[in-house]
């Protein structure tokens, strides 16, 4: 009788699951778990740089007008190359610099453009020459600047006596 009883004892335990490799879980929570294993992008700059300063300082000598000009770009990306507009083409660029060295510069439209892929602040520095104008006895010094944040602008005019400086808007 003992044995019937134990027999009765062990048919009434619950069945154990048997292992497996597979798990069930519906698609929103499948999807959510993909969502946290992804790394969140960075948002990218709207731009790649801008210019935030520009200081020209120039010297009429003769029919020309020489510049020097420091700016200092802002880099915006973590990484890869960006081109700066540095001064228009109807400009001769005698000489530009990053940091002292001699810098990538390209003719890239109607712009001398430099291609760095320096980070952070950028500080150029750049010579260059442009035509002074005579028509009618008015002379005129007239060359597209990069858009920036700050602008200041010097030059020097051997003239004797007053001069009419104008600047135009726009």
């Amino acid at each position: 009788m003992n044995r019937l009883i134990a027999s009765l004892a062990l048919l009434s335990l619950p069945a154990l699951a048997a292992p497996t490799d597979r798990v069930d879980v519906n698609l929103d929570a499948f999807l959510a778990l993909i969502d946290k294993t992804k790394t969140p992008t960075p948002p990218v700059a709207p731009v790649a740089a801008s210019l935030t300063t520009a200081a020209y300082d120039g010297k009429v000598q003769g029919e020309t007008a020489v510049f020097s000009a420091k700016l200092r770009v802002e880099n915006h990306r973590d990484a890869g190359w960006i081109q700066i507009p540095l001064v228009a083409a109807n400009s001769a660029l005698i000489d530009a610099k990053v940091g002292g060295k001699p810098a990538s510069v390209t003719l890239n439209g109607d712009w001398y453009t430099l291609i760095t892929d320096a980070k952070g602040a950028i500080d150029i520095d750049l010579t260059f020459a442009t035509a002074v104008v005579e028509t009618q006895g008015v002379h005129n010094i007239g060359f597209p600047l990069a858009p920036s944040g700050g602008t200041t602008l010097s030059l020097s005019v051997p003239v004797d006596g007053p001069i009419d400086l104008r600047i135009p808007q726009g």
